[in-house]
């Protein structure tokens, strides 16, 4: 009949008020392609349908001096468009952080995976390094040669493995950084080792 439907509820001194959820939900399932006109205890309302990932949210305005023209209508669509897009870019922003999340704790999972198989091979080495400074000729001139490779490949994973770790508390904000004297003669020749 053209006439607003009632909404009966409490609002705070005829500027605002709380709408009742299952009328809302109701009013605008039944309309939720258009601006729907609502009293609200002598005050002019509209419920506007937002839409979100195929859902359909309201947004309930009321005011003592609320008219519907044309003026009116395009602006509260608008204002719904623009709802719905931040309500979107809201579910959006929370499921990248969520991904995130998860990402920062499969890196440190990772990382400490990594390590333990590691432990072994450098326990190994050491013992290794230790029999042959008792006995030099445990080990012949290859094996020494072996012995570096080896070495310098494990030290190499366990840095890796170190920066994969270092990434991951970077993402946590528990990065802690120690600050040490180097030899720059000993930094530049370990760059020159890796870069070859």
């Amino acid at each position: 009949d053209g006439r607003p439907d009632a909404l009966t509820d409490a609002h705070d001194g005829g500027e605002a008020f709380v709408a009742h959820v299952a009328i809302v939900r109701r009013l605008a399932a039944t309309r939720a392609a258009d601006l729907v006109a609502v009293d609200v205890g002598g005050l002019g309302g509209v419920i506007v349908p937002v839409g979100f990932y195929g859902d359909v949210a309201t947004l309930v305005l009321a005011g003592p001096s609320l008219a519907l023209d044309e003026h009116t209508r395009l602006v509260l669509r608008t204002l719904a468009s623009l709802s719905g897009a931040a309500l979107e870019n809201a579910h959006l922003l929370e499921s990248v952080n969520e991904a995130n999340r998860r990402k920062d704790e499969f890196l440190a999972v990772l990382g400490h995976e990594l390590r333990n198989p590691l432990a072994p091979v450098v326990t190994a080495l050491e013992l290794w390094a230790q029999r042959s400074a008792r006995d030099p000729s445990a080990h012949d001139a290859r094996d020494r040669k072996l012995y570096d490779v080896i070495h310098r490949q494990t030290q190499h994973m366990i840095r890796l493995v170190d920066d994969l770790l270092d990434i991951s508390r970077i993402t946590r904000g528990t990065l802690t950084l120690k600050r040490e004297r180097v030899d720059v003669k000993d930094l530049v020749g370990r760059a020159c080792e890796l870069a070859s």
